[in-house]
Protein backbone atom coordinates (compact mmCIF):
# COMPACT_ATOMS: atom_id res chain seq x y z
CA UNK A 1 0.00 0.00 0.00
CA UNK A 2 0.89 3.63 -1.17
CA UNK A 3 -1.06 6.21 0.77
CA UNK A 4 0.34 8.90 -0.59
CA UNK A 5 1.36 7.68 -4.11
CA UNK A 6 4.75 9.18 -3.49
CA UNK A 7 6.72 5.51 -4.75
CA UNK A 8 7.24 3.94 -1.51
CA UNK A 9 4.92 1.44 0.23
CA UNK A 10 3.65 2.97 3.53
CA UNK A 11 5.76 0.16 5.60
CA UNK A 12 9.47 1.85 4.26
CA UNK A 13 7.67 5.41 4.22
CA UNK A 14 9.02 8.03 6.88
CA UNK A 15 6.36 10.57 5.49
CA UNK A 16 3.14 9.04 4.58
CA UNK A 17 1.42 12.30 3.83
CA UNK A 18 3.70 13.48 0.82
CA UNK A 19 1.87 15.65 -1.59
CA UNK A 20 1.19 13.90 -4.96
CA UNK A 21 3.83 14.70 -7.36
CA UNK A 22 6.70 15.87 -5.48
CA UNK A 23 10.20 14.74 -5.49
CA UNK A 24 11.19 12.43 -2.35
CA UNK A 25 14.20 11.20 -0.55
CA UNK A 26 15.09 7.16 -0.54
CA UNK A 27 12.73 7.74 2.99
CA UNK A 28 9.79 8.96 1.47
CA UNK A 29 9.74 12.39 2.36
CA UNK A 30 9.93 15.78 0.50
CA UNK A 31 12.01 18.90 1.34
CA UNK A 32 8.97 20.68 2.78
CA UNK A 33 9.00 17.82 5.47
CA UNK A 34 12.36 17.57 5.90
CA UNK A 35 14.39 19.69 8.60
CA UNK A 36 18.13 18.45 7.89
CA UNK A 37 20.03 20.51 10.75
CA UNK A 38 17.55 20.47 13.19
CA UNK A 39 16.76 24.33 13.68
CA UNK A 40 13.16 24.14 13.34
CA UNK A 41 13.39 25.52 9.43
CA UNK A 42 12.15 23.11 6.90
CA UNK A 43 14.59 22.43 4.33
CA UNK A 44 12.51 23.91 1.61
CA UNK A 45 12.36 27.32 3.69
CA UNK A 46 16.17 26.85 4.58
CA UNK A 47 18.94 29.06 3.41
CA UNK A 48 21.33 27.91 5.61
CA UNK A 49 20.83 23.76 5.77
CA UNK A 50 23.75 22.87 7.44
CA UNK A 51 23.48 24.85 10.66
CA UNK A 52 25.12 23.57 13.89
CA UNK A 53 22.47 21.66 15.96
CA UNK A 54 21.22 23.94 19.04
CA UNK A 55 22.38 27.38 17.08
CA UNK A 56 20.04 30.13 17.54
CA UNK A 57 18.72 30.68 13.74
CA UNK A 58 16.68 33.44 12.27
CA UNK A 59 13.34 33.04 9.79
CA UNK A 60 15.48 31.76 7.12
CA UNK A 61 17.19 29.52 8.85
CA UNK A 62 20.59 30.99 9.84
CA UNK A 63 22.62 31.88 12.38
CA UNK A 64 24.65 35.06 12.86
CA UNK A 65 27.52 33.15 11.50
CA UNK A 66 25.94 32.28 8.63
CA UNK A 67 24.74 35.18 7.86
CA UNK A 68 25.71 38.58 6.55
CA UNK A 69 23.16 41.26 6.92
CA UNK A 70 24.38 44.20 5.25
CA UNK A 71 26.37 41.87 2.27
CA UNK A 72 29.33 43.78 3.40
CA UNK A 73 31.41 40.34 3.51
CA UNK A 74 31.57 40.25 7.08
CA UNK A 75 29.17 37.50 9.03
CA UNK A 76 26.95 39.21 11.18
CA UNK A 77 28.68 37.26 14.16
CA UNK A 78 31.90 39.25 13.90
CA UNK A 79 29.94 42.54 12.48
CA UNK A 80 30.25 45.49 14.61
CA UNK A 81 28.39 46.97 11.96
CA UNK A 82 25.74 45.27 11.00
CA UNK A 83 24.19 47.95 8.42
CA UNK A 84 27.04 49.11 6.29
CA UNK A 85 25.49 50.99 3.73
CA UNK A 86 25.76 48.63 0.12
CA UNK A 87 28.63 48.73 -1.89
CA UNK A 88 30.80 50.46 0.85
CA UNK A 89 34.30 49.44 1.61
CA UNK A 90 34.34 48.08 5.08
CA UNK A 91 37.26 47.51 7.09
CA UNK A 92 37.65 43.57 8.94
CA UNK A 93 34.99 44.73 11.95
CA UNK A 94 32.18 45.12 9.20
CA UNK A 95 32.62 49.22 9.35
CA UNK A 96 32.59 51.89 6.80
CA UNK A 97 33.71 54.97 7.55
CA UNK A 98 30.69 56.60 7.70
CA UNK A 99 30.68 54.26 10.88
CA UNK A 100 33.44 54.59 12.49
CA UNK A 101 35.03 57.40 14.72
CA UNK A 102 38.46 56.76 15.04
CA UNK A 103 39.64 59.37 17.56
CA UNK A 104 36.23 59.63 19.56
CA UNK A 105 35.98 63.51 18.68
CA UNK A 106 32.37 63.12 17.67
CA UNK A 107 32.92 63.64 13.98
CA UNK A 108 32.48 60.47 12.14
CA UNK A 109 36.11 59.57 9.74
CA UNK A 110 34.61 59.96 6.33
CA UNK A 111 34.16 63.88 7.50
CA UNK A 112 37.16 64.19 9.90
CA UNK A 113 39.84 66.08 8.12
CA UNK A 114 41.98 65.56 10.87
CA UNK A 115 41.74 61.63 12.42
CA UNK A 116 44.35 61.61 15.32
CA UNK A 117 42.44 64.28 17.78
CA UNK A 118 43.72 63.98 21.10
CA UNK A 119 40.92 62.88 22.58
CA UNK A 120 39.12 65.21 24.86
CA UNK A 121 39.81 68.00 22.10
CA UNK A 122 36.92 70.43 21.30
CA UNK A 123 36.89 70.37 17.31
CA UNK A 124 35.23 72.02 14.72
CA UNK A 125 33.41 70.91 12.49
CA UNK A 126 35.88 68.92 10.04
CA UNK A 127 37.05 67.37 13.16
CA UNK A 128 40.09 69.24 13.81
CA UNK A 129 41.54 71.08 17.18
CA UNK A 130 43.40 74.18 17.60
CA UNK A 131 46.32 71.90 17.90
CA UNK A 132 46.10 70.83 14.18
CA UNK A 133 45.07 73.83 12.25
CA UNK A 134 47.20 76.82 11.06
CA UNK A 135 43.88 79.11 9.82
CA UNK A 136 46.48 81.78 8.38
CA UNK A 137 48.99 79.29 6.99
CA UNK A 138 52.12 80.85 8.72
CA UNK A 139 53.75 78.18 10.02
CA UNK A 140 52.37 77.98 13.32
CA UNK A 141 49.63 76.42 14.48
CA UNK A 142 46.41 77.92 15.66
CA UNK A 143 47.08 77.06 19.67
CA UNK A 144 49.96 78.62 20.04
CA UNK A 145 49.53 81.79 17.03
CA UNK A 146 49.04 84.72 19.10
CA UNK A 147 48.21 86.63 15.71
CA UNK A 148 46.21 84.35 13.35
CA UNK A 149 45.03 86.97 10.73
CA UNK A 150 48.67 87.15 9.90
CA UNK A 151 48.86 88.02 5.32
CA UNK A 152 50.20 84.78 3.73
CA UNK A 153 53.64 84.93 3.01
CA UNK A 154 54.48 86.94 5.99
CA UNK A 155 57.85 86.45 7.83
CA UNK A 156 56.29 85.67 11.50
CA UNK A 157 58.48 84.48 14.76
CA UNK A 158 57.42 81.38 16.80
CA UNK A 159 54.11 83.50 18.03
CA UNK A 160 52.98 83.94 14.86
CA UNK A 161 53.23 87.32 14.71
CA UNK A 162 55.40 89.06 11.77
CA UNK A 163 58.54 89.37 13.04
CA UNK A 164 59.05 92.88 15.04
CA UNK A 165 55.33 93.44 16.13
CA UNK A 166 53.32 92.10 18.82
CA UNK A 167 50.13 90.46 18.55
CA UNK A 168 48.79 93.91 19.31
CA UNK A 169 49.51 95.63 16.57
CA UNK A 170 49.60 98.64 18.30
CA UNK A 171 53.42 98.52 20.62
CA UNK A 172 54.28 100.73 23.18
CA UNK A 173 58.30 99.89 22.81
CA UNK A 174 60.28 100.94 20.77
CA UNK A 175 60.34 101.45 17.44
CA UNK A 176 58.52 102.94 14.42
CA UNK A 177 55.05 103.75 13.14
CA UNK A 178 52.06 104.20 16.14
CA UNK A 179 54.31 104.20 18.79
CA UNK A 180 53.76 105.80 21.92
CA UNK A 181 57.51 105.80 23.73
CA UNK A 182 60.56 106.45 22.31
CA UNK A 183 61.19 106.59 18.79
CA UNK A 184 61.18 109.32 16.27
CA UNK A 185 58.89 112.02 16.43
CA UNK A 186 57.98 115.52 13.98
CA UNK A 187 58.75 118.71 15.89
CA UNK A 188 59.24 117.47 19.13
CA UNK A 189 61.97 117.05 21.61
CA UNK A 190 63.32 113.35 22.03
CA UNK A 191 63.03 111.74 25.52
CA UNK A 192 66.51 112.09 25.47
CA UNK A 193 66.60 116.18 26.15
CA UNK A 194 68.19 117.06 22.75
CA UNK A 195 66.92 120.13 21.08
CA UNK A 196 64.39 120.66 18.73
CA UNK A 197 64.23 122.94 15.69
CA UNK A 198 63.08 125.99 17.38
CA UNK A 199 65.68 125.71 20.25
CA UNK A 200 68.48 125.12 17.13
CA UNK A 201 67.37 127.85 15.27
CA UNK A 202 67.32 130.66 17.99
CA UNK A 203 70.87 129.37 19.19
CA UNK A 204 72.15 129.67 15.72
CA UNK A 205 70.93 133.48 15.50
CA UNK A 206 72.20 134.46 18.71
CA UNK A 207 75.30 133.25 17.30
CA UNK A 208 75.07 135.13 14.37
CA UNK A 209 74.33 138.39 16.21
CA UNK A 210 77.16 137.93 18.57
CA UNK A 211 79.54 137.62 15.75
CA UNK A 212 78.28 140.72 13.92
CA UNK A 213 78.45 143.46 17.14
CA UNK A 214 81.82 141.72 17.69
CA UNK A 215 82.86 143.26 14.15
CA UNK A 216 81.14 146.63 14.59
CA UNK A 217 83.98 147.07 17.22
Amino acid sequence: VDSDNDGLPDHSDQCPNTNQNTSIDVAGCAQHQLDSDSDGIMNDQDLCPNTTIQTIVDSNGCSAVQRDSDSDGIVDAYDLCVNSPPLIAVNSDGCSTSQLDSDNDGIMDDLDLCPNTIVGSQVNNGGCAASQLDSDSDGIVDSFDQCQNTPIGSVVDQTGCIVGTSNTGNNTGSGTGNNTGSGSSSGESSSEGMPGFEALYLIISLMIAVVYFQKQK
